[in-house]
């Protein structure tokens, strides 16, 4: 094995793909991953960053120069910092020609072992990527002394207080002969907290994140909601399982105030808590309970992929209908927590029948996916888009009230209809619109939602109804 950089969980040796567009970012996975790396993929320059700081900096950087929140060339000189040219390789991909221009004339100053067109052949790809790979400076690791385990722990405890921005950082690791909780606490006043079993209970038999914005709202998992003579009000606890699907304990983000973490700050929670689970179980050797052989699990890898594939619309590269229905339950359950508005966008491409026995079903198929690429470039990151089904497509916009969601509705409606398709003269879409209320159930938003797509078609078709 070899070992480029050490994060601040352990060595990991990973791809860091930076592309806001879901199907290429596939592409360029697919790539990665057939070097026998692990690919980290994200859709925004902040995203990444927090993934650096999670990791350490990457063995190579696939990324696009323009991203959300923080555009590439931000990107690369963080990377930059962080790490030599002979550590970590850069490949720069961009549909602009102005931008590829900018990036060559930076190429030696910034490290960038390659510049090139967005619409590169998988083929060529590869070729790129095993020549920006090929003269790194790769070192075996060798076997080291037992690291001190409070010294990794405390590390870890720190790292994920400063990462996550809060107060209080506990990890409940399951040993053989006892649990042990061991955590950090970072204070300017008098404390002292009880220790929520209970929740820790449910998380390690569930093996599901919890979220609990706050406990003035929810007295539930046998979290009073006060402590007295500290009051933690915000609560997120993940469990720790290993690569080998070994469960060994609990991570618990705890604050003093409300704690609403975005849907990609608790994936990166997650991702973290292998890291640590990996890197625990390295340094506790036999002491941890509840262990499992490796041929008695999939890999972590077979996990993923077999998820990726049923949870994937083969033809869009959206999530599908199965993935949706997860996803809305656990959003509306999300904005019923914390009050934060959940808006809910039906659409449905019109007349789609006659443009499929026109043209025949190959140029339907076109049609559903530029109706895809739209609304994947329309979405931002915290967005959900899922092919519902047939020509309808469902989206989901977390934190957007419904004035909002009328907007991006609208936006991606006059994209599609005026955007131009060989052998079919117009595509439209009609987009029912609702903001989901108070104590309504995920069927009940759906059911309005789609009330208002009829009014939609009902009222002659391409238009919002909100």
């Amino acid at each position: 094995m070899h070992t480029l950089h050490n994060g601040p969980f352990g060595p990991l040796v990973y791809v860091l793909i930076a592309e806001f567009d879901p199907q290429r970012a596939a592409v360029y996975r697919e790539v990665a991953e057939a070097q026998r790396l692990k690919a980290i993929v994200v859709r925004d320059g902040d995203a990444a960053r927090r993934v650096i700081q999670l990791h350490g900096a990457p063995v190579l950087l696939i990324t696009d120069l323009s991203l959300p929140h923080s555009d590439g060339f931000s990107l690369i000189t963080e990377v930059r910092r962080l790490s030599p040219q002979d550590r970590t390789a850069i490949l720069v991909f961009s549909a602009f020609a102005d931008l590829r221009t900018a990036a060559l004339d930076l190429r030696n100053s910034l490290g960038i072992a390659e510049v090139a067109d967005k619409k590169l052949s998988i083929e060529s790809l590869s070729r790129s990527v095993s020549r920006a790979l090929a003269p790194l400076a790769l070192r075996e690791s060798r076997p080291t002394d037992r690291p001190d385990p409070e010294e990794l722990v405390k590390k870890i405890l720190s790292r994920l207080a400063k990462t996550f921005r809060v107060p209080i950082v506990l990890l409940a690791v399951e040993f053989r002969d006892q649990r042990r909780v061991i955590g950090y606490i970072r204070l300017n006043r008098p404390h002292g907290a009880s220790t929520p079993w209970h929740v820790f209970d449910q998380v390690l038999a569930t093996r599901e994140p919890l979220l609990i914005p706050d406990t003035q709202q929810q007295s539930l998992f046998g979290m009073a909601p006060s402590v007295p003579p500290v009051m933690v009000r915000g609560l997120a606890a993940v469990p720790m399982t290993t690569s080998g699907s070994r469960v060994i304990g609990v991570v618990s983000l705890l604050d003093f105030e409300p704690l609403t973490l975005a849907s990609a700050q608790l994936d990166l929670l997650v991702a973290a808590s292998v890291r640590i689970a990996d890197e625990l179980e390295r340094v506790y050797q036999g002491e941890l309970a509840g262990v499992e052989s490796p041929d008695q699990v999939r890999s972590d890898e077979n996990w993923a992929a077999l998820e990726r594939l049923a949870m994937t619309d083969p033809l869009t590269g959206l999530a599908n209908r199965r993935a949706g229905e997860r996803a809305l339950d656990r959003e509306v359950a999300r904005a019923h927590r914390s009050g934060a508005p959940l808006s809910i966008a039906l659409l449905d491409v019109d007349r789609f029948k006659p443009i499929n026995d026109a043209h025949g079903h190959a140029i339907g198929d076109d049609v559903l996916c530029e109706v895809s690429r739209v609304l994947t470039t329309t979405l931002r990151a915290s967005d959900y888009g899922v092919r519902w089904g047939g020509d309808e497509f469902l989206v989901l916009l977390p934190d957007v009230p419904l004035p909002g969601a009328v907007i991006f509705a609208e936006r991606a409606r006059a994209q599609l209809e005026a955007m131009k398709l060989a052998d079919v003269p117009a595509v439209s879409v009609s987009i029912g619109v609702i903001e989901v209320q108070r104590e309504e159930t995920a069927r009940a938003a759906l059911a309005r939602a789609d009330a208002r797509l009829y009014e939609a078609k009902a009222a002659g078709r391409n238009r919002v109804v909100g």
